[in-house]
């Protein structure tokens, strides 16, 4: 996805199965959230439910800096960081 500073916007995924099964399951995905997506954008709001989950976020310009790693094309780090967060939480 590409992010442009200052927009806002909705970032959600669902599943057909529980994705937070339990407690220790949202709280576990919350810290991905903290180590990956804070430091890079803003949160403005969020909501977890069993089976999916929404965030509300306005992109900076740390979210838009690009990546630059040999085998891949330039990627932003704010869509790097939520591959990276969906790929090590499922």
């Amino acid at each position: 996805m590409h992010f442009e500073e200052g927009h806002i916007y909705h970032i959600y995924n669902r599943s057909n199965r529980k994705v937070f099964p339990g407690r220790e399951n949202y709280l576990f995905f919350l810290n991905k959230v903290h180590k990956h997506i804070e430091p890079c954008c803003e949160i403005l709001a969020w909501c977890l439910m069993p089976n999916h989950f929404h965030f509300l976020l306005q992109a900076t310009g740390k979210s838009i800096g690009d990546i630059n790693e040999k085998h891949r094309l330039q990627t932003q780090l704010l869509s790097k960081n939520w591959g990276v967060l969906l790929s090590s939480y499922t």
